[in-house]
């Protein structure tokens, strides 16, 4: 039951949100507003395809999968089709120009690199290690700054301004996905650990630990 239920709920969202652009065909998630359909997808959806890969077992495995490479390929061309290298904080999607940049600037995020990473975990395929490389090598060369890394406020432009500030999570999400995209699959097991939202590392307790006691228990 449970996994009919996480699999309704996958279905439920491919079938009401993943749209194709043209003339690309690329995959994205529209944005719901209402009972319409929002053609724009910020960089923070750029998480589903973690997620759906997560949840990828059973009869759906590979469709999953399949959608979930699909939909990374969309995230990393945004990146690959700006003159930094780096996607804009969001993009619209328009007829014959597949997306522009709505909101140009990039806050240094790590959902993209974040599926790339769990992408190279389940498939092995080299590719996903080049697209890592080819992001971080942009951050460098645009981001880096005297004392840390900082944003870009827009990306359509080289060389780039930067906005003078280092989000939290570039430390803790976005380049430690990078290092685990290099690392060897020894470095956090994904069947030993479970990274959560903030890319905290979280161990998988044995099957065999005992219940936690009832309510009113010593």
């Amino acid at each position: 039951r449970q996994m009919c239920i996480r699999d309704r709920t996958m279905e439920g969202m491919i079938g009401t949100l993943f749209k194709r652009s043209s003339p690309g065909n690329l995959l994205y998630i529209a944005e719901r507003n209402g009972n319409k359909l929002v053609d724009k997808m910020d960089h923070l959806a750029c998480f589903v395809p973690g997620m759906l890969l997560l949840g990828s077992e059973g009869p759906n495995e590979e469709r999953f999968l399949q959608l979930a490479e699909a939909f990374t390929h969309t995230c990393v061309e945004m990146y690959f089709r700006q003159p930094t290298g780096l996607r804009p904080e969001l993009v619209k999607f328009r007829e014959g120009d597949d997306f522009v940049s709505g909101a140009h600037h990039n806050l240094l995020r790590p959902e993209t690199v974040e599926s790339v990473f769990y992408l190279w975990r389940r498939t092995g395929d080299p590719m996903y290690r080049e697209w890592a490389w080819r992001i971080f090598q942009a951050f460098q060369t645009n981001c880096r700054a005297k004392l840390g890394y900082a944003g870009l406020k827009d990306v359509r432009h080289t060389p780039p301004q930067q906005d003078d500030t280092m989000q939290s999570f570039w430390l803790a999400e976005t380049l430690k996905y990078l290092y685990l995209t290099f690392s060897d699959s020894a470095v956090i097991p994904l069947d030993k650990f479970v990274l959560n939202t903030e890319a905290h590392p979280l161990k998988i307790p044995p099957e065999n630990l005992p219940p936690p006691p009832a309510a009113g228990e010593a």
